[in-house]
């Protein structure tokens, strides 16, 4: 049986250096109340952990979308399943602490990715190392092609001189969707908060990551699934962010999509990069992680002229984008897939664009 779990914790969790580790209340709440999630990605006879299995069951229920038969576990059930001879298990994203949480549950260590694995996973997903192996390496036409992204070790006179030339994101290496992220603009004082804050980034995850301000166009992504084989492209994710913070996810075809970019970028870049990134990551990925893999990218505009960021972001687990991929198989028409947040609890919601377009 394939076990799917949801954890968005997961990039909270890669700043642990041991476990236990208790993520931020926010993040908790999160993974508790959209535990169902996988149940829209997984396949017939796959199981899905969960807190509260009818209330998951619930849940479900009112997205009113198409699904294979799952069944819910809680952590409770696992020892069982962990029992018998073919387990698989399937999470947001791997990271220590959900081993040392499934391990506690019973699930066999031979089940999990060994130690030298998980620091692999956790060094690739620091922000420094795609903006050291991958960006430089995709940005092959600075016609069409743009981006740049320091680490920064250190907070000296030289790096403030750079500060005050013009707009920049600070962004911690290890951060959640929103968090972790500065903004900073010419003219801004240089505040003892901000100051604060920049030290000790620098002291808990060694460096800070540094970019500069794009006037941004569009946002959209790339995902991509890791295989022992190699590395297989998915589609297209096109997305919305408020201060850097996942808004929301487009519903649609993917020549829908493709349209859409190809307003703004040729389809011939976004074929170049894509080729680019398999070529890249093939020989670096299979052998230390299986799974899915996203890339977050911008389309900005450059003194009157659209170029696209090939790599904003690398994540090394499944993003909302394969969820969109997932649920435009599902739903019939165009539409829009958000995680919501009222009253103390968070949800997913599915809302049908179509008539929109009328």
């Amino acid at each position: 049986m394939i076990v799917h779990i949801f954890n968005p914790e997961h990039d909270i969790s890669l700043t642990a250096t041991s476990c236990p580790f208790t993520p931020p209340a926010a993040a908790r709440r999160l993974r508790s109340d959209l535990c169902y999630l996988p149940a829209l990605w997984a396949d017939e006879g796959d199981g899905v952990l969960v807190e509260d299995a009818s209330a998951a069951v619930r849940a479900l229920e009112r997205l009113e979308v198409p699904k294979a038969k799952v069944t819910f576990l809680t952590p409770g059930d696992l020892r069982s399943v962990g029992a018998g001879e073919s387990l698989e298990i399937a999470p947001w994203g791997w990271d220590q602490v959900l081993c040392h949480q499934l391990l506690t549950w019973g699930i066999p260590a031979a089940c999990l990715p060994d130690a030298g694995q998980l620091e692999t996973i956790r060094a690739v997903s620091n922000r420094r190392w795609a903006a050291e192996h991958l960006l430089p390496s995709l940005c092959v036409d600075p016609e069409t092609m743009t981006g740049d992204a320091s680490y920064v070790t250190a907070w000296d006179e030289e790096i403030a001189r750079k500060m005050a030339s013009g707009s920049w994101v600070l962004k911690e290496p290890w951060s959640s969707s929103g968090r972790g992220i500065r903004y900073v603009h010419p003219g801004d004082p240089m505040t003892p908060h901000l100051l604060g804050w920049i030290r000790n980034v620098i002291r808990r995850q060694g460096g800070v990551m540094m970019e500069p301000c794009h006037d941004k166009v569009l946002d959209f992504g790339m995902e991509f699934t890791v295989t022992r084989q190699g590395i297989a492209y998915n589609g297209l994710s096109l997305f919305q962010t408020v201060h850097g913070a996942y808004a929301g996810n487009l519903l649609a075809k993917e020549d829908e999509k493709l349209s859409l970019i190809k307003s703004y970028i040729a389809e011939n870049v976004l074929s170049l990069v894509r080729q680019k990134i398999i070529q890249i990551l093939t020989p670096l990925l299979p052998g230390v992680y299986q799974g899915p893999l996203g890339i977050d990218m911008m389309v900005v505009r450059e003194q009157g002229i659209m170029k696209v960021v090939p790599c904003v972001e690398m994540n090394l687990r499944r993003t909302m984008g394969h969820v969109a991929l997932a649920l435009s198989r599902l739903v019939p028409s165009k539409g829009v897939m958000r995680i919501t947040y009222e009253k103390g609890r968070y949800g997913f919601s599915i809302r049908d664009t179509h008539d929109d377009d009328h």
